[in-house]
């Protein structure tokens, strides 16, 4: 299984762990690919404000408090086989 597809499979997991919506799924899945919020907003279309908002939610859904704190617990997401 190529590594995009397990990583994409391990975002869906943490989408149904931690009650994520599909928008927010999809600026989790920009963050590990490593862009920033203002690249993600920019390939997404949309404003960065909106993605800030989306951060905002991720933050209190996963009880962290930074970008990088919500990197690390995503990105430490178990190895699905």
């Amino acid at each position: 299984m190529p590594y995009r597809l397990i990583r994409l499979t391990a975002v869906n997991l943490l989408g149904k762990l931690y009650a994520l919506t599909p928008a927010e799924l999809k600026v989790t899945a920009g963050l590990l690919a490593g862009n920033s919020p203002e690249e993600y907003a920019k390939q997404a279309g949309v404003s960065v404000s909106t993605i800030r908002s989306h951060l905002k939610s991720l933050f209190s859904k996963t009880g962290t408090n930074k970008q990088s704190q919500l990197v690390v617990l995503l990105s430490h997401a178990p190895p699905l086989q």
